[in-house]
């Protein structure tokens, strides 16, 4: 999908009141106006991670604890982008391997009240919410259930591929690759979402191990096969009544 800027909006160099660098760099970039309504992007996103620590940068996806203290500081984040922005900014569920003992509310609580406080929008990510019901031991229909449909902007979907857990042996853990087709589990729940959000721009994320061209159409014609197909089923079904 074109038009649909992504990044990371958190991270640990806010506590001491200094601007997060990417923030920073975005009111630089948004005080020269022109750039923006240039490129007039559609949606503009970010993951509920953090990838910064004492001036290094980590190359992951970082979990937060989802206690009242990040809430306020992911809120804090959100207003200045959405200020500069001048449009509602999209915050993405994030792909769970650990959680934190001093969170004191679930991932879909916290995200509700990020967007209760700032008037932000949702990207679901329908494969992640598949990958972490299953590491963290939750429901992912439950999930999906308890995000406010109204706030649900975007959606996205992406291969995983399963390794061992070395911290239980014998035990699978889903790993957020991108890198092999969309798994059936995660298609099924992508049929669900739709039926629960309605119909919403759909990408379908591959960046690693690309496959020839065809094969990328061809999830995203599938894609777009199973959102026409709920699409006549909901008609019929409203007709009948």
């Amino acid at each position: 999908m074109v038009g649909s800027p992504s990044g990371k909006l958190s991270g640990k160099s806010a506590r001491d009141g200094a601007p997060h660098r990417v923030v920073a760099a975005l009111q630089d970039f948004c005080s020269h106006r022109w750039r923006l309504d240039r490129i007039n992007p559609i949606l503009v996103s970010g993951h509920l991670a953090w990838s910064t620590h004492n001036g290094e940068y980590l190359n992951d996806l970082l979990p937060l604890p989802y206690d009242e203290e990040a809430l306020r500081l992911i809120e804090g984040h959100i207003h200045e982008v959405q200020d500069c922005l001048g449009r509602p900014y999209l915050i993405e569920n994030p792909s769970s391997y650990v959680g934190f003992r001093t969170s004191g509310m679930s991932e879909v609580e916290f995200l509700c009240e990020l967007v209760r406080r700032t008037g932000c929008r949702l990207l679901c990510d329908v494969s992640n919410i598949y990958l972490s019901a299953h590491n963290m031991g939750y429901d992912a229909h439950t999930y999906i259930d308890g995000l406010p449909a109204h706030a649900i902007s975007e959606l996205h979907l992406g291969g995983y591929t399963p390794e061992e857990d070395a911290a239980k042996p014998g035990a699978e853990l889903l790993i957020d690759t991108h890198a092999v087709p969309i798994a059936e589990p995660a298609w099924d729940l992508y049929a669900y979402a739709l039926r629960r959000f309605g119909p919403k721009p759909v990408l379908i994320e591959w960046d690693n191990d690309l496959p020839p061209l065809a094969r990328l159409l061809g999830e995203a014609v599938r894609a777009h096969q199973i959102a026409a197909g709920i699409i006549v089923a909901e008609a019929r079904c409203a007709a009948s009544r």
